[in-house]
């Protein structure tokens, strides 16, 4: 977890479906209230993945639709604060079962956001390491891309609580004084059907030194 200044909250955003198409994309965009985007992902594992990117000032958090899929949404975290962010990519992975595409966030930076990218429906997973971003290659797949989101302002690295193994849902929760600012799913067999956040209703106290919290 990492310290951020009080009253960091955070807020799930989700855009429209893309259409069919092959690498059709949906983008969302946080909202006022919420200004800084932490992290980006796609609703479901059969997808293209999904990353940040910046146009004209503003983050976009984009998903992208694979050959054969309906359509998929993004999904963003966003949180309270104005602060000033960069993505950085890793290189193409190899082809192997596992192999990895990393990348990390420049020096005085914190890591708050790890996608990965393939446009031929390969990620496995990906999540982070302190301030290294680590994407995975599906068995048989033809390489993948680490997109990290790198956000200026906060006070220390950020680090990953996971949740045990399901066969049907895993979930993993925050203390009352953590924020998530992002969440993936890993499975090395192919099997994540998705993420989403969901709240409890826990009091967030304002004067408390709020820590976020990455899986």
């Amino acid at each position: 977890c990492a310290k951020v200044p009080a009253r960091a909250i955070m807020k799930e955003v989700t855009s429209g479906k893309t259409g069919s198409g092959d690498d059709n994309t949906a983008y969302v965009t946080c909202p006022s209230t919420h200004p800084t985007m932490t992290s980006c992902a796609c609703d479901r594992e059969s997808c293209d993945g999904a990353y940040i990117q910046k146009v004209s000032g503003e983050d976009r958090c984009h998903a992208f639709n694979p050959s054969g899929q309906s359509g998929v949404k993004a999904k963003a975290i966003c949180v309270v604060g104005t602060y000033t962010t960069s993505q950085v990519s890793g290189g193409k992975s190899g082809g192997g079962d596992d192999d990895t595409s990393r990348v990390t966030c420049p020096s005085g930076t914190t890591l708050t956001g790890c996608s990965c990218h393939s446009p031929w429906i390969k990620c496995e997973n990906a999540h982070a390491n302190g301030n290294e971003c680590i994407a995975y290659n599906r068995g048989g797949g033809a390489g993948v891309y680490a997109k990290a989101q790198c956000v200026s302002g906060f006070q220390t690295t950020t680090h990953r609580r996971t949740g045990g193994h399901g066969t049907t849902n895993s979930n993993s929760a925050c203390a009352d004084d953590e924020y998530v600012v992002g969440c993936q799913c890993s499975s090395a067999w192919q099997g994540c059907g998705g993420v989403s956040i969901e709240f409890y209703g826990v009091s967030l106290v304002e004067h408390l030194p709020a820590k976020m919290l990455l899986f």
